[in-house]
């Protein structure tokens, strides 16, 4: 029996001899002839089936992978459209209830405004009412205010906030007795000092008025000069406020195109001559410049009461 271990496949021969210590005690036997047969695992088709093998796994690992994250793209894909709708749901309810909000705010701002015209009116008419000769006074300087304003440059708004400013202008009348203002005979120096503190009176009351405090500026010193010698604290120039001087010129224009117990309406020639005599003295220069632009403008003379 010949038993072998760690021999590569192949085939081998061997001569076998007799030995007794170093003595060989016979001749070589016949050669005997070894095949050894590779294990299953010494094939090369062994390994060819385990690369393949491997490779099939590897495939098979890689196409659960693509399809996991295909199916969690798929996924992903569908919140993102859920979630984009339902953002474009929120923003066009957002939208439709802003759209909403500000056509009701813009009723209610309207509603207000509207409101604050009529109480506005109300007053101004009971101020006019005071004096039965200059009724819609207040209507017409509040006019010709904004018209000016709009003349040297000022956007709508502000021409606006003039024209709220020329209503009340008047408003200090309410302190000065009836007696006083319907006076028909020339007014004693203790009647004219009252008169004279209506601005005061009027800039009082309407300082109060904290979202529109031109109005009380208005009131207050729209008897002023440009030159300092009006009441009631002698301003001068541009020391006086913009819109004060605005009124003051709508103001006087009115007092010469309105009628009076004791005369009509003068002459728009008449007019334009004392507006121009007053510019730099009594009048803004540049106010009264645009103011005679305007009359120049009034061809057939509407702009009286």
């Amino acid at each position: 029996m010949v038993s072998y271990t760690n021999l590569k496949p192949g085939t081998y021969k061997f001569s076998v001899l007799s030995k007794n210590g170093d003595d060989i005690i016979s001749d070589p036997l016949k050669p005997v002839t070894i095949i050894v047969q590779p294990a299953f695992y010494e094939h090369w088709w062994f390994w060819g089936f385990i690369i393949i093998a491997l490779l099939v796994l590897i495939y098979i690992l890689f196409q659960q992978r693509l399809l996991y994250l295909r199916r969690t793209r798929t996924r992903l894909e569908f919140l993102v459209q859920e979630r984009t709708k339902e953002l474009k749901e929120l923003q066009y309810n957002l939208e439709q209830q802003v759209k909403d909000r500000t056509v009701e705010l813009r009723h209610e701002k309207k509603r207000l405004q509207k409101f604050s015209m009529e109480v506005t009116k109300a007053l101004v008419g009971t101020i006019d009412a005071k004096d039965k000769y200059t009724s819609g006074h207040s209507t017409r300087v509040a006019e010709y205010s904004r018209s000016l304003a709009l003349a040297i440059g000022k956007t709508q708004e502000e021409a606006e906030n003039v024209y709220y400013a020329a209503l009340l202008h008047d408003i200090g009348k309410i302190g000065v007795p009836d007696t006083i203002i319907n006076k028909t005979d020339r007014l004693t120096d203790e009647e004219f000092a009252i008169v004279q503190q209506h601005p005061v009176i009027g800039g009082n009351i309407l300082k109060s008025i904290e979202s529109m405090p031109e109005v009380s500026l208005g009131a207050r010193w729209h008897h002023e000069r440009y030159d300092g010698r009006g009441y009631p604290d002698h301003l001068k120039g541009n020391d006086i406020p913009e819109i004060a001087r605005i009124i003051c010129v709508a103001d006087s224009y009115d007092a010469m195109t309105s009628n009076r117990s004791y005369r009509k309406y003068l002459p728009q020639n008449v007019v334009r001559a004392e507006i121009e005599k007053g510019k730099g003295s009594q009048f803004d220069p540049i106010i009264a410049e645009k103011m005679l632009e305007i009359i120049d403008s009034d061809k057939e003379y509407k702009f009286h009461e």
